[in-house]
């Protein structure tokens, strides 16, 4: 199934994070970060803010950090992909 975002929605393919304490490999879930790695998978070319159309900040391949509790998820399989907003992404993540 193919996602397409409307508005200034963003499709993110979320990467799975550990966060190690000691010796001790925490879970994804028990992850203390407010914040979530993840791959652009859909986003439009442009949206309207505040009257004016605005080109999209981000581009499809795009690897981003944004807020943790401000997507809504959706499970295709096992693959977990979650809708955000533009304004939620805090940074491009360059390798």
């Amino acid at each position: 199934m193919k996602l397409n975002p409307r508005n200034d929605k963003i499709v993110v393919k979320e990467e799975k994070q550990e966060e190690k304490v000691g010796n001790v490999l925490l879970p994804g879930t028990a992850n203390s970060k407010n914040y979530n790695i993840g791959t652009v998978m859909a986003c439009s070319e442009s949206h309207y803010k505040n009257g004016h159309l605005v080109p999209s900040q981000v581009k499809v391949g795009e690897k981003i950090l944004y807020m943790k509790y401000a997507s809504n998820c959706y499970r295709d399989e096992s693959t977990l992909t979650v809708i955000i907003r533009e304004d939620d992404v805090l940074a491009v993540v360059e390798d």
